[in-house]
C-alpha cells in the first residue's frame, strides 16, 4: 500500500488544514502486520510488539512540513527490500532505493543517479538536505508516475528500474530526470513551498529546470541545453498558443483548478520561464539569487512576488525582475515576433540598415484581439558573429514596435533569439526568409543547431495560422537530406506527424508521405538499425528511434522488411528477444500495422507474462499500431475491462 496526498488528499486520511502554506510538525505511528515492513518520512525510532501477530511503528517527527508532503508506504517483509545505504555529505545523510527484491540489481543506475543528484544539489543550492534520510521506493503501480514526499519518494517502477539489454536509452533518460526532479523537489516544494496552488509553477517549473542541471553534471555527454529545447520549450508552445491555455499564475480557490494546474504550461513553461532568467540575469547571479530566496523562506511558503524580490537582490536591484516577469506569468500564450528589414533596393551590398521589430499575441488557430505586451529579452546574430550563440548586446522589447540599427548587409541574412534565449515565435520578413534557405541549402552548418530546430518548428506554427504559406515550409525542410542533428530533426518530425493530421482526409496525404520520406532516407542510410556508441553519441542513440519509425511509417521498404525479419527470429524463439532495446517499440508497432492478426496475437500474449514495466509499454504500445478496426475495438475494450 502506498499514499499519496497531493494535492489535496491530506483531508482525507487525518483532520488537517490541508493547504500547502499551513505547515506542521507530524508525529505518526504505524499499527500493522508483523510480517509487513512500513516506511514513512522519518526513520523508525521504535517498535513495539503487539498481540496477534501486531506491530507498532513509531516515526521520529518529522521537520515542519506541508500535509500534501506526507508518505506512508506498507509491504510485505518477504517482498521489498532495499539497497545498501550509501552515505552523503558531512551529516552522512543516507540514501536509498527500494523495491521489490528481486528487482534490486535493475535498481542500480537509479541509486546511483539518486546519489549523485542529492550531492549536486547540497553544493548548487548551499543549503544541505535537512533530513536523516533519503528513500527512493519503486512500487508495482502508482497513479502519480513519482512523487517528492519528504523523505520517501515514491515512484513507479518504470521510474527507477533499468536493464542495459531491455530498456532502451530514452527510459535510462527518463530513470535519470526524474529521479533530479523529485530530488530537486526536496528544496523548491519541500523546504520552500509556493504559498497557494495558484503558483504551483514555483516548484514544479524549478524541480523540471533543476532537472537539467543536475542531468548536465551526472550525465555530461547527453547535451542537456539542446534537449531542453525539445522536450520543455517544443513541448509547451503548442498548447500555450490554444485558446483554452491559462496563465501560469491564477489567483483561482476553485478545487478543479488546483487539480488542472499540473500540466505542461506549470511545468515545461515554468521551466523555460526560468531558464530565460537564468539566461538574462547570468547564470552566477541566477544561483546567487536562488539561494537566498531559499535560504529566506526555509521551512516556510512564498509567492512569485518573493522570488522576483531576491532575484533582483542578487542583480544589487540593477534589473526589476518583477516588471520583466509579471507578464509572463500573469498572462495566457506568449508573442510572436515580426523582423522587417529596411533594405536599400538600389544597392544591394549596403552593409548598416534597420531592422524593424514588432511583437503581438500569437494564437494557433484564431485571429486574437488581445493586445498583451511582453518584455522580451532580444538578441540577433548574422554571418560574420564570430559567437553566433551569444549574439548581439541584449535589447529589451517591450513597445509594439521598435526600430533597430544594424550592421548587417543586405546580401546577408539575420537570425534572431540565439540559444532560444525568448519565449517567442518568429516571422521574418520575405527577403530575409530566402538569404535564410539559400545559407540551409548551402551550408547550414553556418546556422546553429537550437536555430535551426526553432527555424522549423516555427515555420510550421505559421503555416497553421495561415500568416506563411505552407509551400514556404516545405522548402524550407528540404534542405534536411543534409541534416543530422537532434533538434532539428526533432522538430521536422513533429511537424511531419502534424501535417499529416491535417491532411488525414486529403489526397494530397501520399504525395505528402513520399516528400517527407525522400527526407528521412538520407538519414536513416547513415543512422540504420545497429546501435549508436551511447557513452560518444547520446543524442544520436536518442534521434534513432524516431527516425528508424519515420522510415517504417512512411513505407521504406527495407526498413519494413528489417523489422520483420527481427520480429520473425523472436517470434522462432518467444523467450530470447535479441531485437535492441532502443528500437523494440518500432519493431513491434511496424509488424503490426503492416502484418496480420497473427502478429498481433503474438505480441498480446507476450503482454500477458511481461513482467518489466517498460516492456510493458513497449508491447502496449506495438499493439496501438494496429490497423484492423476489429482489433482496435477489442484491444480497447480489454483496457476497459482488465
Amino acid at each position: 500500500m502506498t499514499s499519496q496526498l497531493e494535492p489535496t488528499y491530506a483531508r482525507s486520511v487525518l483532520p488537517c488544514v490541508d493547504e500547502p502554506a499551513r505547515k506542521a510538525i507530524f508525529r505518526i505511528s504505524i499499527e500493522h502486520d508483523s510480517s509487513y515492513a512500513v516506511w514513512s518520512n522519518e526513520a523508525i525510532y521504535r517498535t513495539e510488539a503487539l498481540s496477534n501477530g501486531r506491530a507498532l511503528s513509531h516515526f521520529a517527527p518529522t521537520l515542519k512540513m506541508s500535509t500534501f508532503l506526507l508518505a506512508l508506504i506498507v509491504a510485505p517483509i518477504s517482498d521489498f527490500a532495499c539497497r545498501p545505504d550509501r552515505f552523503i555529505g558531512t551529516n552522512n545523510i543516507i540514501s536509498r532505493v527500494c523495491g521489490r527484491a528481486n528487482i534490486l540489481p535493475q535498481l542500480t543506475y537509479a541509486d546511483e543517479v539518486a546519489y549523485k543528484a542529492l550531492s549536486f544539489f547540497n553544493i548548487y543550492f548551499d543549503i544541505d538536505y535537512p533530513l536523516s534520510k533519503i528513500e527512493h521506493f519503486a512500487v508495482p503501480d502508482f497513479g502519480a508516475g513519482a512523487m517528492e514526499n519528504y523523505g520517501l519518494l515514491i515512484y513507479r517502477e518504470v521510474g527507477l528500474f533499468f536493464d542495459e539489454k531491455t530498456v532502451s536509452a530514452s527510459r535510462k533518460q527518463y530513470i535519470t530526470m526524474v529521479v533530479c526532479h523529485e530530488v530537486a523537489h526536496q528544496w523548491f516544494g519541500n523546504l520552500v513551498s509556493p504559498a497557494w496552488w495558484g503558483e504551483l509553477w514555483l516548484k514544479e517549473g524549478f524541480a523540471s529546470y533543476m532537472e537539467t542541471l543536475a542531468a548536465d553534471f551526472i550525465e555530461p555527454s547527453w547535451i542537456q541545453e539542446e534537449q531542453f529545447i525539445v522536450d520543455k520549450i517544443f513541448a509547451f508552445m503548442e498548447p500555450d498558443s490554444l485558446p483554452t491555455s491559462r496563465p501560469i499564475s491564477i489567483d483561482s480557490t476553485n478545487p478543479a483548478d488546483i487539480f488542472q494546474m499540473f500540466d505542461s504550461i506549470t511545468y515545461d513553461k515554468g521551466a523555460t520561464l526560468i531558464r530565460m532568467m537564468s539566461m538574462f540575469l547570468g547564470a552566477e547571479t541566477f544561483q546567487r539569487g536562488v539561494q537566498t530566496y531559499l535560504k529566506a523562506f526555509s521551512f516556510s511558503s512564498a509567492t512569485q512576488q518573493d522570488l522576483w524580490t531576491y532575484l533582483s537582490q542578487a542583480t544589487n536591484n540593477t534589473i526589476d525582475v518583477e516588471r520583466i516577469m509579471d507578464g509572463w506569468t500573469r498572462q495566457a500564450g506568449y508573442p510572436i515576433v515580426e523582423v522587417n528589414r529596411v533594405y536599400n533596393t538600389v544597392n544591394q551590398q549596403r552593409v548598416g540598415g534597420r531592422m524593424v521589430i514588432s511583437q503581438q499575441p500569437f494564437s494557433l488557430f484564431s485571429a486574437t484581439t488581445k493586445q498583451d505586451k511582453w518584455w522580451i529579452p532580444f538578441k540577433y546574430f548574422d554571418r560574420t558573429f564570430s559567437q553566433p550563440l551569444t549574439g548581439s548586446e541584449l535589447v529589451w522589447l517591450n513597445d509594439t514596435s521598435t526600430t533597430l540599427n544594424i550592421t548587417t548587409a543586405d546580401s546577408d541574412w539575420v537570425l534572431v533569439n540565439p540559444g532560444y534565449l525568448g519565449i517567442y515565435r518568429t516571422k521574418y520578413d520575405r527577403q530575409n526568409f530566402r538569404l535564410i534557405i539559400i545559407q540551409l541549402q548551402t551550408d547550414y552548418t553556418r546556422i546553429p543547431t537550437i536555430t535551426r530546430g526553432a527555424l522549423i518548428d516555427d515555420i510550421f506554427a505559421l503555416s497553421r495560422t495561415g500568416l506563411i504559406n505552407a509551400k514556404d515550409a516545405y522548402e524550407l525542410i528540404r534542405y534536411l537530406k543534409s541534416e543530422t542533428d537532434f533538434v532539428p530533426w526533432m522538430a521536422a518530425l513533429s511537424a511531419m506527424n502534424q501535417q499529416e493530421e491535417l491532411l488525414a482526409d486529403r489526397d494530397i496525404l501520399i504525395d505528402v508521405q513520399r516528400y517527407f520520406l525522400e527526407l528521412v532516407l538520407p538519414i536513416y542510410n547513415a543512422i540504420g538499425w545497429v546501435p549508436n556508441d551511447k557513452s560518444t553519441e547520446w543524442l544520436g542513440t536518442l534521434l534513432q528511434p524516431s527516425i528508424v519509425s519515420a522510415a517504417c511509417h512512411y513505407g521504406d521498404p527495407e526498413c519494413i522488411e528489417v523489422a520483420r525479419n527481427a520480429y520473425r527470429r523472436w517470434n522462432l524463439n518467444p523467450t530470447l528477444n535479441q531485437i535492441p532495446a532502443n528500437l523494440r517499440s518500432i519493431v513491434y508497432c511496424t509488424v503490426v500495422r503492416e502484418g496480420s492478426r497473427s502478429e498481433f496475437n503474438f505480441l498480446w500474449a507476450c503482454l500477458q507474462t511481461e513482467s518489466i514495466a517498460s516492456e510493458t509499454l513497449n508491447l502496449l504500445a506495438g499493439l496501438a499500431c494496429t490497423r484492423d478496426p476489429s482489433l482496435i475495438i477489442w484491444f480497447l475494450d480489454q483496457h476497459l475491462t482488465n
